[in-house]
């Protein structure tokens, strides 16, 4: 008999997982409070920034960034001059004629001017834009999204040509998701969608007992990294393979050097996740442990274990034993 074989059946365990999971962490997208002390996070170092530090105490984006420049210059003198806004934050070209908001659509003009530019004979653009008659501004919309003031194309969706050109590319989803994502972009949250329903609830469950341990932090890219590698296994639940074969696929996911620290932290917490909705489905105890071909000695209660450290997790196998 293996311990597979003594564990009970997963019936029960989604009716288990729908009464545990409460409402605040059962959410497609979860933003955490930046005060979390489990789950919270600091904004980026450089100057203005909305996304939460990752490399250097830099965001993902600025870390890049600063590790691609020339000669890489220290830390301090990047923050003091950290170059334009990142991708998504920053304001699409514009118009090149005075007073013209509209996104541009070739020769640094907008589809208006260029059609006008055409039917004058293609002089040169630059010239042309110059002493072309300014743009009143009233009654132009603008973009609905935040990041810069360029006017809307038309007023059925809100977006300005280069968000629009965007959304038709991103297979023109729902425009009210797709402003939100682009606003979320880069930022603090968890995302859970496109999961199967079954382990997105038990993801969402593994991140709340982490949350009310309170023993230790899980940034949150080590959970989005976990989330996105459990997405991509098509698992319906964790307990559809082992904990050795999600430790084997997490560490087949970090070749390169320096990573290592962050491999050990996603594979912790993926192994965590797992066990917290074992130990939700079967309970745990003396009850469970007894009938077991391998005993589970932090699953007793009263015996010390760090949390933080799977492996240093202590068995006793009798499927060794004849």
């Amino acid at each position: 008999m293996t311990a597979a074989q003594s564990s009970p059946s997963r019936s029960g365990l989604l009716e288990k997982l729908m009464a545990a999971v409460r409402p605040e962490f059962r959410l497609d997208i979860l933003i955490p409070d930046q005060t979390d002390p489990v789950l919270g996070w600091r904004f980026c170092a450089v100057s203005g920034c909305d996304r939460p530090a990752h490399d250097y105490e830099m965001c993902k984006g600025h870390g890049l960034r600063w590790r691609r420049t020339p000669g890489r210059p220290n830390r301090a003198s990047f923050l003091a001059a950290p170059g334009p806004p990142l991708r998504g934050r920053s304001e699409p070209a514009s118009c090149t004629v005075p007073g013209c908001r509209y996104g541009t659509s070739g020769q640094g003009l907008c589809s208006r001017h260029r059609d006008r530019w055409q039917r004058a004979g293609r002089p040169n653009p630059a010239s042309w834009a110059a002493t072309a008659a300014a743009v009143d501004a009233v009654d132009h919309a603008e973009c609905r999204l935040p990041f810069g003031a360029l006017w809307a194309d038309n007023n059925d969706d809100g977006l300005c040509k280069s968000h629009k050109a965007r959304w038709r590319g991103a297979g023109s989803s729902d425009a009210e998701e797709f402003v939100a994502d682009c606003e979320r972009h880069g930022t603090a949250f968890i995302d859970f969608r496109g999961l199967a329903p079954q382990v997105k609830l038990e993801l969402q469950y593994a991140i709340q007992s982490r949350h009310d341990e309170q023993t230790v932090t899980l940034p949150l890219h080590v959970a989005s990294w976990t989330i996105n590698r459990v997405k991509e296994s098509g698992v319906g639940s964790l307990l559809d393979r082992s904990a050795d074969q999600w430790r084997q696929m997490a560490r087949s996911r970090h070749p390169k050097p320096g990573w290592e620290r962050f491999r050990t932290r996603s594979e912790t917490f993926l192994i965590y996740a797992r066990d917290a909705v074992e130990s939700l489905r079967d309970g745990t105890g003396w009850d469970v442990e007894y009938p077991r071909e391998i005993w589970r000695l932090h699953k007793l209660n009263g015996l010390k274990y760090s949390a933080a450290r799977p492996q240093a997790r202590i068995q006793l196998r009798f499927d060794r034993i004849t």
